[in-house]
């Protein structure tokens, strides 16, 4: 599961949330995961010394400029140990 948020009009929170067995998360000890649409984006890489206790990881940060518009495609990417996983968020309305 993703989840992309903006909290305030400059604060963004861009979550993974792993919904495996918490067995499989114990196992990475890389952690890469990027995203972006158009000229904005973010990036996070994390190296474990002992296996996360969590299966939730986060960038967070804000600043100035344009917002990523809802109907923005946002494009992922995710890799763990030696795997890749890439793919595109797009807002679906209920």
């Amino acid at each position: 599961m993703y989840i992309f948020r903006y909290t305030h009009e400059s604060d963004f929170e861009f979550e993974i949330i792993y919904k495996g067995p918490k067995e499989d998360v114990q196992s990475i000890e890389k952690l890469e995961f990027s995203y972006g649409a158009g000229a904005k984006g973010g990036s996070r890489s994390v190296e474990f010394d002992e296996p996360p206790k969590d299966s939730t990881f986060t960038i967070s940060g804000g600043g100035t400029g344009a917002q990523i518009q809802e109907e923005a495609v946002i494009q992922v990417e995710v890799k763990w140990n030696d795997f890749e996983e890439s793919f595109e968020l797009v807002n679906q309305e209920e």
